[in-house]
């Protein structure tokens, strides 16, 4: 649908979102609304092969992307009419096939109870069917259940038997949801986790030796255990996780949401006016400009970038902005964390590179990158191709994903090497100087913080500076959003509650020869002066100084306060800009300033205001001892 066939949709009552089910007759039946996808997955049909395997992250629509294959296989086509299936050319067979679904993560991660259900529902499927596999004690195998299916269908057919071999022709289709659920439950069980993979190599090597009858088999789960033999019968089996053809065959593009859910924007941006969260000048490309901030930036081949659709649907359908993935269900990313090796800032620098993304070797060595890549919390920030190898560059996708993971580092103990506690206990009272614009204790805490953490991280630049800045500020509930969108560019970070609003930039300035930095033999205490670093060297100083006139000057020209320019409006609404220098990892300064968005200008400094003698800038704490 074009821009202005989604224009003139603004006027028309909004369909329907479902939330809470992947039903595709029930999103039809409903009249809700559902992003075609049949497109691509018609390409899956008349493909070169019949066996595919996806990976995606959770919630992010491959249930109802395999209820939707289902349902073309069982020739409901009165359910398809106006979408792509149904009009392309040349026409699609709608031939009904018998089809098995199961779904992996209804039958549990025990061992014995996973097997019981299995082999229970493969009975059911007989049963459902009308067949009669006289067996002794009404247990059936998957073999046994496609060939009892396909020659059930031939012989209500009019096909006939192949006549090459006398064999079955294909008839059956198997789809197979969730194929990792009872192992990656079993992340931290090993002998379970080895009873599973043996009970699924049994599985899958029985599908092998029915290939010749099955039509289509669709596997998907969030990993693909390379290195578990789990798949090893099945040496057919085509891989379109990273597969650019198929890279948004599950979750939103830009142009998808604004076809399918324009009214729906509409709806929510007159909803958050009323409510008194957006003003009146809002538009429908302000609020797109918000969904990408916090729920875009997915991407499979490092160019079509992807939003969450769980996200988007209770986004929209609800009209507020909340971390519904995250909320949405628990993950094993707190227990990759405690085992990484990688430092824990390349997350949202994108300087965390990798040379395999499509699947994860083992369940005792889970590379971490390749793990965080395939449940969410990492996508693809560039491909970079030397001759025939690739490197992935990764980064966090969005302001979601970015809180859900500090939420995960900042409660975890010994974060980093040698530091005791979690970041929020040590740390909480961080927030409350920084709503206070107290530059001096911002600096004092912040310097703290450096001294315990920046020495274990090999990446020293800007960006690992600003991840350690947004951790400080995310130990409250309401943590910062991170590149957010605004003006001609992407400001640092942006922190907001009700009644508040900060823009921070941020500039660092790297020593030549960091190993020689003094330390400070004692940390000061709170609200007192830093005796040694009172005067620090004039080369700090300038550098410092330039830093907070260089942030302050991007903060203007890139007019990175447009964003926040409805509540300036707003006299109760408190708008501000923190400029912050780095200087290695020992010196930091902090500049608040008051905001005047009405007339474009950045008013005297907040720390004028201070009693005087203030030294905002300081020097590093000792690095065993914590802020009180």
């Amino acid at each position: 649908m074009n821009e202005d066939a989604a224009e003139g949709m603004v006027a028309m009552k909004p369909r329907p979102i479902l939330t809470d089910t992947a039903r595709f007759i029930q999103f039809i039946d409903s009249n809700a609304v559902i992003v075609d996808k049949t497109r691509l997955i018609r390409d899956l049909l008349d493909g070169p092969t019949s066996t595919y395997f996806l990976s995606r992250p959770r919630r992010f629509g491959k249930t109802l992307l395999l209820d939707t294959i289902a349902n073309i296989f069982l020739g409901n086509r009165e359910r398809f009419i106006g979408m792509e299936i149904d009009r392309g050319a040349p026409s699609y067979d709608w031939r009904t096939y018998p089809v098995i679904r199961l779904s992996f993560n209804r039958f549990g991660k025990d061992p014995d109870k996973f097997r019981d259900k299995l082999l229970t529902r493969l009975n059911r499927v007989a049963v459902e069917h009308e067949l009669d596999m006289k067996t002794a004690d009404s247990v059936i195998d998957i073999a046994a259940l496609v060939e009892a299916l396909s020659d059930s269908a031939l012989k209500s057919s009019l096909a006939g038997r192949n006549a090459r071999k006398n064999t079955l022709p294909k008839n059956v289709v198997l789809l197979i949801d969730e194929c990792d659920f009872p192992l990656l439950g079993n992340v931290d069980s090993t002998e379970k986790a080895v009873q599973i993979r043996d009970i699924l190599h049994e599985f899958y090597s029985a599908i092998k030796d029915c290939d010749d009858m099955l039509r289509f088999t669709f596997i998907t789960g969030v990993t693909k255990f390379s290195q578990l033999s789990i798949f090893s019968g099945m040496n057919n089996i085509r891989d379109i996780s990273l597969d650019p053809k198929f890279s948004a065959i599950c979750g939103f593009t830009e142009d998808e949401i604004v076809s399918n859910f324009t009214p729906h924007i509409i709806s929510a941006i007159d909803h958050l006016k009323d409510t008194g969260y957006f003003e009146k000048d809002v538009t429908k490309y302000d609020f797109i400009r918000m969904l990408k901030s916090w729920y875009d930036g997915y991407t499979w081949d490092g160019k079509i970038r992807i939003y969450n659709p769980f996200s988007i649907a209770n986004c929209l359908s609800q009209m507020k902005f909340d971390y519904y993935w995250y909320d949405s269900g628990t993950s094993l990313v707190t227990y990759k964390f405690r085992q990484m090796a990688e430092p824990f800032t390349d997350i949202f620098s994108g300087n965390l590179r990798i040379k395999k993304l499509n699947s994860v070797k083992s369940l005792r060595d889970m590379e971490t990158a390749s793990f965080l890549f395939q449940t969410g919390y990492l996508t693809i920030d560039k491909i970079i191709n030397v001759g025939r190898t690739s490197t992935y560059a990764l980064k966090c996708p969005n302001n979601e994903i970015a809180w859900a993971i500090a939420q995960d580092f900042v409660r975890m103990d010994s974060p980093f090497p040698g530091f005791k506690g979690s970041i929020s206990g040590n740390y909480a009272d961080f927030v409350d100087a920084f709503e206070a614009s107290d530059e001096e204790e911002c600096a004092r805490i912040f310097s703290s913080f450096l001294a315990k953490s920046a020495p274990t991280l090999k990446t020293q630049n800007e960006g690992t500076y600003q991840t350690l800045l947004f951790y400080l500020l995310s130990v409250k509930d309401d943590g910062p959003r991170q590149e957010e969108i605004s003006g001609d560019g992407r400001v640092d970070l942006i922190y907001e509650k009700p009644g508040f609003s900060v823009v921070v930039e941020i500039k660092f300035d790297k020593p030549e020869h960091p190993e020689k930095i003094v330390k400070l033999e004692k940390e000061p205490a709170r609200g007192s002066r830093l005796p040694m670093f009172q005067e620090p060297p004039e080369h700090v100083r300038i550098s410092l100084e330039n830093g907070i006139r260089l942030a302050i000057g991007q903060i203007l020209s890139r007019r990175y306060l447009t964003s926040l320019y409805k509540k300036s409006r707003d006299k109760s609404h408190d708008v501000r800009a923190c400029a912050v220098a780095i200087y290695g990892w020992t010196h930091c300064r902090f500049r608040f300033f008051d905001v005047d968005l009405l007339d474009g200008t950045i008013q005297e400094p907040v720390s004028s205001r201070q009693p005087e003698g203030a030294k905002p800038d300081t020097g590093p704490p000792d690095s065993d001892s914590s802020p009180e």
